[in-house]
C-alpha cells in the first residue's frame, strides 16, 4: 500500500479550530453608498473560505490562532473567509462543475449520459480527480477538493455540496483513502473518504466516514493570499 501525507499538518494543529457555523449576516456589499446592499447569508457557510484560509496559513509555516468560535461579523477575519469563500467560486466555475457533477453524471448511464459521454461519477473519482489531488499531496501542498453530495438537476441544492482539504492518502489495488481536513468537524484527525475499487479499477463504493452522504469528489484551483487578518493577534 502507497501512502503519502502532508508533513506537519493535521486538522487538531493546523486547522481552523471553530466549526463551519456561523449566524446569519449578509455577507457580500453589492454597490457603494446609500443604495449599496449586503448579499449572502454566513449561516448558509463558509467552507470554501475556511479551507482557503487554512491552506493560506499552512503554506506560509503559520499556526492558526486558537479560537474556538468564528469570528465576529464584518471583523476583518470573517471578512477576509468571506473574500477566499469568493476565491474558492473560481469565477464561477467551481459551482458549475458541482452542477455538472450533481445533475449530469448518472451512476446508471441513461441514454443521454451515453449519447453526451458522461461518464459515471465513480470513474470521474478515479480516472481524473484522484490522480491530481495524488500530485498536489505528493508535492507537500494540501488539495482543496469539492464534495459533491446530491444528485439533483435542480440549481437551488447547490448549497449543500461541500469543500474541504485532503492531507494525505493510502492506495492499494482496492482500497484508495483520503485523509480529510473538513470545516464542519473541527479538531476531527478522523476524517476520511473510503472508495472501494473493482476489478476496472472503478469506484464500487464511497463513503464518508463522518457520515454524510458523499456521490463525487473533485480537486479544486486554488491560488494563495497572504492571509494578513488570521496573522495578527487580535
Amino acid at each position: 500500500m502507497a501512502v503519502a501525507r502532508v508533513p506537519e499538518f493535521l486538522p487538531s494543529t493546523r486547522g481552523l479550530h471553530f466549526a463551519n457555523a456561523f449566524p446569519h449576516e449578509r455577507t457580500v456589499r453589492l454597490g457603494a453608498g446609500p443604495v449599496g446592499i449586503r448579499v449572502g447569508d454566513a449561516a448558509d457557510g463558509l467552507c470554501g473560505g475556511m479551507a482557503f484560509a487554512t491552506r493560506d496559513l499552512f503554506e506560509i509555516g503559520a499556526v492558526p490562532p486558537d479560537d474556538r468560535d468564528p469570528p465576529p461579523g464584518r471583523s476583518p477575519r470573517f471578512q477576509y473567509l468571506v473574500n477566499r469563500q469568493i476565491d474558492s467560486f473560481d469565477f464561477g466555475r467551481v459551482p458549475l462543475r458541482f452542477y455538472d457533477l450533481m445533475a449530469l453524471h448518472p451512476e446508471a448511464p441513461t441514454w443521454w449520459s451515453r449519447l453526451l459521454g458522461r461518464r459515471r461519477p465513480s470513474r470521474v473519482m478515479v480516472e481524473d480527480e484522484w490522480p491530481r489531488i495524488r500530485a498536489d499531496i505528493d508535492d507537500g501542498h494540501l488539495s482543496a477538493i469539492g464534495l459533491v453530495r446530491i444528485h439533483s438537476l435542480d440549481p437551488r441544492r447547490l448549497g449543500q455540496n461541500h469543500q474541504v482539504l485532503c492531507y494525505g492518502y493510502a492506495v492499494d489495488d482496492r482500497r484508495l483513502v483520503l485523509a480529510i481536513y473538513d470545516p464542519n468537524h473541527p479538531d476531527d484527525d478522523t476524517v476520511e473518504i473510503r472508495l472501494t475499487l473493482d476489478d476496472s479499477r472503478t469506484a464500487a463504493s464511497v463513503v464518508y466516514t463522518s457520515g454524510e452522504p458523499l456521490v463525487c469528489f473533485f480537486r479544486a484551483p486554488y491560488s494563495p493570499r497572504v492571509p494578513s487578518p488570521w496573522l495578527a493577534t487580535a
